[in-house]
């Protein structure tokens, strides 16, 4: 496995919990938080490697991505978005947190394969 598969199963894990069982337990909220983290930094690492000098900003990085068509311009929001929510998950509501743990999986999930099928 890789970084981003690793922490990817970490929040396909908690996924399958309830919203209470998520909110009582603060192992498994710093578990999510420290994939959420993990995974924006593998595709942030990925997206630098196949865009040379791009720069880790989140919506630069995401407009790079779009420019180069490795990922869909309708894609940029939302992938920007969660790059930034990434990197202030620990200071995100635990309920915003949880509400977000599958939009994280879908999104990052969708741009990883695309970086890794261009073939950059």
């Amino acid at each position: 496995m890789d970084c981003f598969t690793d922490n990817y199963k970490i929040l396909e894990d908690a996924a399958m919990l309830p919203a209470d069982a998520f909110l009582a337990n603060e192992e498994i909220r710093a578990r999510v938080i420290k994939g959420v983290k993990g995974m924006a930094m593998c595709i942030r690492s990925l997206a630098t490697n196949a865009i040379a000098g791009a720069r880790p900003d989140a919506v630069e990085l995401a407009v790079e991505l779009a420019k180069a068509g490795i990922i869909d311009f309708a894609m940029v929001d939302e992938f920007a978005e969660l790059l930034n929510k990434a990197d202030a998950a620990d200071k995100l509501d635990p309920l915003l947190l949880y509400s977000d743990i599958v939009r994280f999986m879908e999104v990052f999930e969708a741009v990883y394969v695309a970086i890794k099928n261009s073939g950059r």
